[in-house]
């Protein structure tokens, strides 16, 4: 988090709400405060970042801060689960899943995530959509791709030039699987 205390001003405009509507959920205890010696409330990064997820509202990338992800996009839900279960014991880092398509570039753009993994069956469909138009994104350009994909599929030259940095072979081996990201992670 970049910013640990904000005024009822800064926070009325994260919320996307009025002022008065800010001093109305201080006063019902919604939203935690403190009062500075001259009266005025402010209100702690955390609560608000606690605020947000309890009320099911996207972070800002900017209270989002110290949060690294890891988004895995694909559309078979068994495989998607095992492999955020693969990457759950990696420390400061959180998982976030996604299907292909728009949502996954949604979620791409809104998380900017430290690595993005694309689990997807058919390389034709991975080089034709997914990783090009990441690509199209500034801040998207240098993120690390790994491509989980089915044994004896497309060679990997075909791959890397479409932006993926990384593949990996099913079947899916949790400690195997987990390394390989490590290593793409520590040359992140």
């Amino acid at each position: 988090m970049t910013k640990r205390i904000y005024t009822v001003g800064e926070v009325a405009k994260i919320l996307s709400v009025a002022r008065m509507t800010v001093h109305k959920m201080i006063r019902e205890k919604t939203l935690r405060a403190f009062s500075t010696p001259g009266g005025h409330k402010r209100i702690l990064g955390k609560d608000v970042q606690g605020f947000l997820e309890k009320s099911r509202m996207p972070l800002p990338a900017f209270l989002e801060g110290a949060r690294r992800h890891i988004l895995i996009a694909g559309d078979d839900a068994v495989a998607l689960r095992r492999m955020s279960e693969a990457l759950s014991s990696i420390e400061d880092v959180e998982i976030r899943t996604t299907s292909l398509g728009m949502k996954a570039g949604i979620a791409a753009a809104s998380l900017q995530p430290i690595l993005i993994i694309v689990d997807i069956p058919d390389t034709d469909r991975l080089s034709m959509d997914f990783v090009p138009a990441l690509r199209t994104d500034p801040n998207l350009q240098q993120t690390p791709i790994l491509a989980v994909l089915p044994a004896g599929t497309a060679s990997g030259k075909n791959l890397r030039k479409f932006g993926v940095h990384g593949i990996f072979s099913k079947p899916l081996e949790p400690e195997p699987f987990r390394n390989v990201v490590l290593q793409i992670l520590s040359g992140a």
